[in-house]
C-alpha cells in the first residue's frame, strides 16, 4: 500500500458528511482566510490546507456556576498570588448580571 494522500483524514471526514473548511496560499508565505466548502466535490489541491469545521456549543450556566468557573480559571492563570487574590476578591464582590 502506498503513502496516504496528504488530506486523507479530511477526505474521509468529508465522505462521512463533515463540514470542511479550506484555505489557499496567496503568496509570500501568506494564506487566505479559512472558507467553508459550499457544495460539489473539492479538488483536494495538494497546495491548499483543509480541516474539519469545529462545532461550537453554547452552554447555559447559573450565576453560581459562572462564578465557580471564573474562580477556577483565575486560580490556574500564571499570575502572582497577590494579583490572583485581587481578581478573586473582585469576582466575589461583583453583582450578578440581570
Amino acid at each position: 500500500m502506498g503513502t496516504p494522500h496528504k488530506h486523507a483524514e479530511v477526505i474521509k471526514a468529508w465522505a462521512d458528511g463533515a463540514t470542511i473548511e479550506f484555505r489557499c496560499p496567496i503568496g509570500d508565505g501568506a494564506w487566505s482566510d479559512w472558507q467553508t466548502l459550499k457544495s460539489g466535490s473539492p479538488t483536494w489541491d495538494i497546495r491548499s490546507e483543509y480541516r474539519v469545521k469545529e462545532e461550537l456549543y453554547t452552554i447555559t450556566l447559573t450565576e453560581e456556576q459562572r462564578r465557580q468557573l471564573l474562580a477556577t480559571v483565575i486560580h490556574f492563570m500564571p499570575l502572582s498570588m497577590s494579583y490572583r487574590k485581587a481578581m478573586l476578591d473582585l469576582l466575589n464582590k461583583a453583582k450578578p448580571n440581570p
